[in-house]
């Protein structure tokens, strides 16, 4: 009884120890257990994702935090919303809705709007994410070089592309889902180095960014090349002047390697890129075909989220191409699984994104904050530059990836008068 009477006649104890065990204060390390795993690992990245997104909304209903929107957030509800109502009317409802929560990626930009506090937090995120992708590069690279080792893949597997070359894999299952991670973080990276400017004795933290596009070149992915490509260019537009013409040669000097003096199978996979008989391109030009006679039959809902293997089947048998889950497009992916109406769901999300970054950028009056969105406008160009010839939308690593720099934009969008990005 005297130790309740003393208690309550101190009631600042107990406030102090119940703010001590708020689930709030777990946010910021859920978001640095996040961005340790997405680099390298699915199943870590999953089971970080949900141990954030269960702690975000305990702390929600608890009223320890509250929902900071974003102009990114209705666009994205929408287009989830489209998704559920052509699920439920697709093909295969059972089907489509396994693949609707598969989406439950894109919580990812949320919960760094609402969970990363400060600078501090987002410069260590930041540090992790160069870090832990690099060391992934760098295993790629070895890979590359060394014949492996593949430690989370059979090598028959890895060699069915390369021939007497080694594929980059790095800790994943495919080269795509690697190049793709390296296209992203590699592009946010550059744009950093770009506009910190850092110093002589800074200049160890550039060894992740260009191991991290050394391993892009030597990835052996056409739509990853592409991305890289479309995203450097996006830079230098961006950053103006002699940046121009530094990355104008480095790019030249890139593609000559590729073209002239690289092993093959490498120059062999420069100079195939614009020949429509080359098997890979001919087989996704008659992908192209098998989508728009999907397209034809549903055209304003599609098939139905994650139909489109089943539902192409018939088609596919016509134009004589073999078992394939996705068209190598994500407008077409998009298309044909939710019609018209997905496609342009899908686009004003990308449409929102982009202006608000343009914006933001234009804005911003540090160079944390103008590295960070420039980045994240190039990071996502490239993405979607890549997506022309690949599904990266539906690749779970990649899109981790993605709606995590997506999230660094909308941060820093709408908290740069709460965070202090000058130093």
């Amino acid at each position: 009884m005297n130790k309740v009477e003393n208690l309550e006649s101190h009631p600042h104890i107990v406030r102090i120890e119940t703010q001590g065990m708020r689930v709030c204060d777990t946010l910021p390390w859920c978001f640095l257990l996040f961005v340790f795993g997405v680099p390298f690992s699915i199943v870590w990245a999953h089971i970080a994702l949900g141990l954030w997104l269960l702690a975000w909304f305990v702390s929600l209903s608890l009223g320890q935090v509250q929902w900071k929107r974003t102009p990114l957030d209705i666009p994205v509800f929408i287009f989830l919303g489209v998704d559920l109502l052509t699920a439920l009317l697709g093909v295969n409802p059972a089907r489509s809705l396994v693949h609707f929560v598969s989406l439950w990626h894109v919580s990812i930009y949320i919960l760094v709007v609402n969970t990363v506090p400060n600078e501090k937090w987002l410069r260590r995120g930041l540090a992790i994410l160069l870090a832990v992708t690099a060391l992934n590069a760098s295993y790629g690279i070895v890979q590359h070089f060394g014949g492996g080792p593949y430690f989370f893949r059979d090598q028959q597997f890895v060699f069915r592309w390369s021939n007497s070359l080694s594929k980059e894999v790095g800790t994943f299952d495919h080269s795509m889902t690697f190049s793709g991670q390296m296209v992203l973080v590699g592009l946010l990276g550059l744009s950093l180095l770009m506009w910190k400017r850092i110093n002589m004795i800074e200049w160890w933290k550039s060894v992740p960014v260009g191991v991290i596009l050394i391993a892009l070149v030597l990835s052996f992915s056409r739509n990853a090349w592409f991305g890289g490509l479309v995203g450097t260019s996006a830079l230098g537009f961006m950053k103006g002047g002699r940046t121009i013409i530094g990355l104008g040669i480095a790019i030249s000097v890139v593609i000559f390697y590729l073209v002239f003096m690289a092993p093959f199978p490498f120059n062999s996979q420069v100079k195939n890129i614009v020949n429509p008989e080359y098997p890979s391109n001919r087989e996704r030009i008659e992908m192209i075909r098998v989508t728009l006679d999907m397209l034809k039959a549903n055209p304003i809902l599609g098939v139905g989220g994650g139909n489109y293997g089943a539902a192409s089947e018939v088609y596919r048998q016509e134009y004589g191409v073999v078992s394939k889950s996705h068209p190598h497009n994500n407008l077409f992916s998009q298309t044909a699984e939710k019609g018209l109406l997905g496609l342009g769901a899908f686009l004003y999300i990308w449409y929102i994104f982009f202006k608000v970054a343009w914006i933001a950028w234009k804005n911003s009056a540090d160079a944390l904050s103008r590295a960070m969105t420039a980045g994240g406008i190039a990071a996502l160009a490239g993405f979607h530059a890549s997506g022309m010839f690949e599904a990266n939308f539906g690749d779970s690593e990649v899109a981790m990836m993605m709606w995590l720099i997506v999230g660094f934009v909308m941060l820093i969008r709408i908290r740069e008068d709460t965070l202090d990005f000058s130093r």
